[in-house]
């Protein structure tokens, strides 16, 4: 059951995040702009277990129109799939011509998915691929199931094509008695992980005959809107979980999605009691809205859980209008960071502004600045257009023919950045100023979340200023090193972002611990593209779950040490305490080197942030 309570609190103190809101030239909310001819694309599971959901489909889809702008959209595809893959593929102009094509998948004869999981990412990828759409589209995948084991491979694919399309996945998860899935379920989480990243929702309804009231109240919540973050940091969990919103005059309404089998959700104003609209529950699902009551400043949104829980937030722009104030075109929309710990203690409160800020949003969505000091004109990624159509490539090596009835496109093959936001640069005094040239190895079990050193990655280097002295590497122990990488200046988050796209080209091969010796003796032999030997501030991060450094690693890493190319820092999880003598011996016998933590995304990320600032002031000495 999910309890809404109301409490206030003052803050006072701001960090900022892009929120890719249109603003017209003189800084209000461009009241012509919208999103307009769009595609909505519904991926049906077309399955004897599934079979609620299409029937309720097929009865009310048409009223969903009665809660959209009917500019909106001008396409809607309807795409059904079961074990086999994409069965059927057909695009329409009208709402009402893609519910008959639903009535005629639910009239046919269903197979039985046998509780078991289906090739979802596959059949989105290639449902996509045969459709011309504009950017910001909405996708729907309505599904009993998560993604198969044989499937997963195509989850880094995916996430890029998403991406370089620019849509968010919306997965929707309709409860079933025989394949019983749900959030803790490995196949269905990895799908979660997918849509939230991506900046989309996942939702879990009790019966497919809830489908149509859920998309009507979730679909306009998309109209106009931008991904503010997930809350749960890919977690999903949120024994205690407190994220702070520094909403801006030009935001309209506020949009918290939560799934929870049993959550107290929170939203505190600075003055005033905050009013909760549940747009949409169903005991473990909800859509709930505020608007900023209190005008701009931080708002808090809390919610305390227990078991799986996933919790997202968007942001809505208010008409030109409704503006309480005008602000320059270039300056973010609303503010916000996270913190997220997992035992139940009350969350902690926004630092002083010149503590370095850690507890960020993922990268893929969201960086911390301050909006008074942009000096780069921003563009945005959800900003909406409809000045050209947008041909879904077919991603790098995935092939299959066009099933029938779609609308097929002919395009090559094609690489898509991880990139969101443009390069911008913060200045403040909260951010500490250093020159460092860093490369972190990755050694991390393939059962982890790639969101784990996303933001492992990004929380450490946003404690500092972005300003292009800032060399990043990213590599890893697969079967060979990764090598066609180099050092990137870091001038903003998309620099970040660039850095971080091999963690979804080879992240599942980042498991070779022995290949350790062989990452750092090219280190060693080669100057690394981008080295800058006239600063004395280079290191070394090696992350590993469980991995122990062989004798190999730890005499090549020795060396590194003593002739001055590198310094070495360790991060290992600190419930593992046997592999701790063998990291202390490769980072040069310092334990202090060595950092220890089961939270990787905020504690792992502070403790290396503070060493990278202690050797600026040490002369590139870190421990």
């Amino acid at each position: 059951m999910l309890l809404l309570k109301l409490t206030v609190v003052a803050l006072v103190t701001t960090v900022a995040v892009l929120l890719p809101l249109a603003t017209a030239a003189d800084g209000a909310f461009d009241a012509v702009k919208h999103d307009t001819e769009k595609t909505l694309f519904l991926f049906v599971e077309a399955t004897q277990e599934n079979r609620p959901a299409l029937s309720n489909l097929e009865n009310d889809l048409t009223s969903v129109s009665n809660y959209i702008d009917p500019s909106w959209f001008n396409q809607f595809v309807v795409i059904s799939f079961d074990t086999s893959g994409i069965k059927t593929a057909a695009g329409f102009s009208t709402i009402e011509e893609a519910r008959v094509a639903l009535a005629s998948i639910a009239e046919n004869p269903l197979p039985s998915n046998d509780g078991g999981d289906l090739p979802l990412l596959r059949s989105v990828i290639h449902g996509l691929s045969s459709f011309t759409f504009n950017p910001q589209s909405v996708v729907y995948l309505i599904t009993t199931t998560g993604s198969a084991v044989s499937d997963q491979v195509n989850g880094p694919t995916l996430f890029k094509a998403l991406l370089g399309w620019q849509v968010q996945l919306q997965y929707i998860l309709i409860n079933s008695t025989q394949g019983n899935h749900s959030l803790s379920t490995q196949s269905t989480r990895f799908v979660a992980d997918l849509a939230v990243t991506t900046g989309g929702n996942f939702m879990k309804l009790s019966s497919g005959n809830l489908i149509t009231s859920y998309i009507s109240a979730h679909l306009p919540t998309l109209y106009d809107s931008a991904f503010i973050g997930d809350a749960t940091q890919g977690s999903f969990t949120c024994v205690q979980t407190t994220y702070y919103a520094a909403i801006e005059p030009n935001v309209g309404t506020v949009y918290l999605y939560l799934y929870s089998i049993d959550a107290n959700l929170n939203v505190n104003g600075q003055y005033n009691d905050v009013f909760l609209k549940t747009l949409f529950e169903d005991g473990h699902a909800g859509i709930f809205s505020f608007l900023p009551v209190d005008g701009p400043g931080i708002y808090t949104v809390s919610v305390k859980g227990v078991g799986a829980c996933s919790l997202q937030i968007r942001a809505q722009s208010a008409p030109a209008s409704l503006a309480t104030t005008q602000i320059p075109s270039t300056t973010p929309l609303i503010t916000v960071y996270s913190t997220t710990t997992t035992s139940a203690f009350t969350g902690t409160t926004p630092s002083d502004a010149s503590t370095p800020i850690v507890t960020t949003e993922s990268v893929a969505t969201s960086v911390v600045s301050d909006p008074s000091l942009y000096e780069s004109t921003t563009t945005y990624i959800n900003e909406s257009t409809t000045t050209s159509l947008v041909t879904a490539p077919t991603p790098a090596g995935f092939t299959e023919s066009t099933p029938s009835g779609s609308t097929s496109s002919d395009t090559a093959a094609s690489t898509v950045s991880i990139a969101i936001t443009e390069s911008t640069v913060p200045t403040t005094s909260g951010y500490y100023d250093a020159e460092f040239d860093v490369i972190f190895v990755l050694d991390i079990h393939r059962t982890s979340s790639p969101m784990i050193l996303i933001n492992f990655v990004n929380n450490t280097l946003l404690n500092f200023n972005l300003n292009g002295k800032i060399n990043l590497a990213v590599n890893g122990l697969g079967e060979y090193p990764v090598f066609d990488k180099f050092f990137i200046p870091i001038r903003g988050p998309s620099d970040i972002n660039d850095a971080l796209v091999v963690l979804y080209e080879v992240y599942q091969s980042f498991t070779n611990q022995s290949n350790l010796a062989g990452v750092l003796g090219e280190l060693y032999n080669f100057e690394y593209p981008g080295y800058r030997p006239k600063i004395n501030n280079h290191l070394i991060v090696y992350t590993t779950i469980n991995g122990t450094a062989e004798s190999d690693a730890i005499t090549i890493g020795n060396e590194i040490i003593n002739n001055g190319t590198y310094s070495i820092v360790a991060v290992t999880s600190e419930s593992n305490e046997s592999n701790i003598p063998s990291l202390t011996a490769l980072v040069g016998g310092k334990s202090e080197c060595v950092i220890t933590t089961n939270d990787w995304t905020i504690t792992a990320a502070e403790k290396l942030a503070n060493l990278i600032r202690k050797a600026s002031n040490n002369n590139g000495i870190y421990c």
